[in-house]
């Protein structure tokens, strides 16, 4: 009778193998916060010009329309100031007061931004996941908040040509308005400079109601 000898894994064999288990697991596990900020990123370079035309646009309409007083909101939830802002560091999204926002509706899935009225303001982007006793209650996940800051500056090198005057100065006439968007809000502006998440879009504002003599 033959004896067929079963050969087992020694101890050298099995450490090995579990020794290459735990690298290809812990490289694996390595890429996940690399993958994680990579989606952040994308969904900021997606989202950010839109929701950024969108402020931008919605302070143009709320510039006077005369032309005595016409002229970028200095004052209340849209303030641009004449200067940049000092960046306001937000922290915990979570716990910030959504009762007014200043675009958006903060309690639904989707997006809203929030002004502190002084050139500063939150964006953020979140999902609905569970519903409470009133709206008030609702769970909400956020997926993505961004501190954006706004200013304007007068347009003195801008001209327009006519038949009357060769060149005319439209200074007082037009601004120029800053937009600079850095994300995530929950971190210090310095640690967004160094992740260099930072974007600044510009946006001209003429009068429609000015004369040129």
């Amino acid at each position: 009778m033959t004896r067929h000898r079963k050969n087992y894994f020694n101890m050298v064999e099995v450490t090995l193998a579990l020794g290459v288990a735990v690298i290809g697991v812990v490289c694996i596990m390595a890429l996940i916060p690399v993958g994680m900020n990579a989606s952040r990123d994308a969904t900021a370079d997606n989202y950010l010009p839109d929701v950024a035309q969108e402020l931008l646009t919605i302070i143009k309409l709320d510039c006077k329309r005369a032309d005595a007083t016409w002229g970028v909101p200095a004052n209340g939830p849209g303030k641009v100031p004449t200067s940049k802002p000092t960046a306001n560091n937000w922290g915990d999204v979570d716990s910030i007061d959504r009762s007014s926002a200043y675009l958006g509706n903060p309690k639904e899935s989707g997006g809203f931004v929030i002004s502190n009225g002084d050139g500063n303001f939150l964006i953020v982007q979140q999902t609905k996941v569970a519903d409470g006793p009133t709206p008030d209650d609702d769970v909400f996940n956020i997926d993505f908040a961004a501190a954006a800051r706004v200013w304007q500056e007068n347009i003195s090198d801008f001209r327009f040509f006519n038949a009357v005057t060769p060149t005319v100065n439209v200074s007082g006439v037009s601004k120029a308005i800053y937009i600079e968007v850095s994300w995530p809000a929950t971190i210090p502006y310095g640690r967004r400079e160094e992740l260099g998440n930072i974007r600044t879009y510009r946006m001209e504002v003429f009068n429609p109601e000015a004369t040129l003599l």
